[in-house]
């Protein structure tokens, strides 16, 4: 659900630049929903033009599940969207990621990278405070891990296929040969 579309004239120069606008719609909630994690994804051009924010998921106070598709499917509206920003509040008030946060962001860059859009940052905020995979510089190790693990499953489906080709070959050589012509 499309929480804003917006001007022209909403410019970041950084990531944490969304943070007072997320912090402005968390405020505009019913005081029972503010207590809830949420999780949004941010629409960005290449020049930094906030497009869009939606929220993706409403979850409980310890978990806002939801799915890739649900995060990519704004941007695939937008030829102009070129970069995405997660954002997700922790009502526990540690902005500590937790593994499942780690893992969503790692399979967020897979998904990013099969359309050709940049996951800028994910953001996780608090009442007091932030933390952003990018300038901790967790999400360049989250990226070398995701293209490992791309790299890893490559192998595997090469493996397989170079499997069934030794497969077929064998059946091949063992098959008695055509009588006749055609």
């Amino acid at each position: 659900m499309i929480i804003r579309e917006l001007r022209d004239d909403v410019i970041l120069a950084d990531s944490a630049d969304i943070i007072p606008i997320i912090r402005s719609i968390i405020a505009d909630e019913e005081e029972h929903d503010q207590l809830k994690e949420h999780l949004w994804s941010a629409g960005v051009s290449l020049e930094g033009r906030l497009i869009f924010v939606d929220l993706a998921a409403l979850g409980t106070m310890e978990s806002a599940g939801t799915t890739i598709y649900s995060i990519m499917n704004p941007p695939l509206k937008r030829d102009n969207c070129k970069r995405v920003i997660l954002i997700h509040n922790h009502p526990s008030r540690t902005a500590d990621p937790s593994p499942a946060d780690i893992d969503f962001t790692g399979k967020t860059i897979q998904m990013c990278r099969h359309i050709y859009v940049e996951l800028w940052d994910h953001l996780i905020l608090t009442s007091s405070g932030y933390f952003s995979f990018k300038e901790s510089g967790l999400l360049i190790k989250v990226e070398q891990w995701a293209t490992r693990d791309d790299m890893v499953k490559i192998r595997e489906d090469m493996t397989c296929i170079e499997e069934n080709v030794r497969d077929l070959k064998a059946r091949l050589l063992l098959a008695e040969p055509i009588k006749g012509g055609l």
